[in-house]
């Protein structure tokens, strides 16, 4: 049966992925800095500006699919991808940081997961689902709840990060429940 649920990365692998795009696809690079660092879903990520993100240390952004505000503190990593995107992109500080190559709009999702899939067969990086733009989002939960000791504390905290109505949600979203099980199995 096949699965058409996202699945996340190795952290290690994702980090990998942003040093190595930096060069041939900067703004998937970014991207997945974006993803892995702050969790935000691909459609707010596509339309940050460069004012909301350069020389800040963090954004407040109002999520488009739950229209509540985030207050995301940088890490010192995204920070300095920030930086450097800023002077290759060449742009100008109001312009949104991720414009198509004519400069004319936003990069599509499309070009996004198609890009992902790509680099990640480039550099032969699986995932533990599909691979898309979403699985930056989840490879972010499962940095967060691994980093935690992976506690109810710590699906409480994630649940509270991605707006979701409660830790069980949170659980599912990020296929613990699955892993748990599995474990069960595999421990007989």
């Amino acid at each position: 049966m096949k699965s058409y649920t996202s699945g996340y990365f190795n952290f290690n692998d994702a980090i990998f992925l942003i040093s190595n795009l930096k060069v041939k696809l900067p703004k998937i690079s970014l991207i997945v800095g974006f993803g892995v660092f702050t969790g935000l879903r691909i459609g707010d990520i596509l339309n940050l500006r460069w004012f909301q993100i350069l020389n800040v240390d963090f954004i407040l952004l109002p999520e488009q699919k739950t229209s509540k505000v985030r207050h995301i503190t940088l890490n010192p990593v995204l920070k300095s991808l920030i930086l450097s995107s800023y002077d290759s992109f060449g742009t100008c500080n109001l312009d949104f940081v991720f414009l198509n190559r004519y400069n004319s709009k936003v990069i599509s999702l499309q070009y996004v997961n198609s890009s992902l899939r790509k680099a990640c067969k480039d550099f032969n990086i699986c995932c533990s689902g599909n691979i898309s733009s979403h699985s930056l989002r989840k490879t972010f939960g499962r940095r967060v709840y691994e980093n935690l000791g992976k506690t109810d504390e710590a699906l409480m905290i994630l649940s509270s990060i991605f707006n979701h109505s409660c830790p069980s949600i949170t659980r599912i979203y990020l296929g613990i429940k699955q892993e748990e099980i599995a474990e069960i199995y595999l421990n007989l």
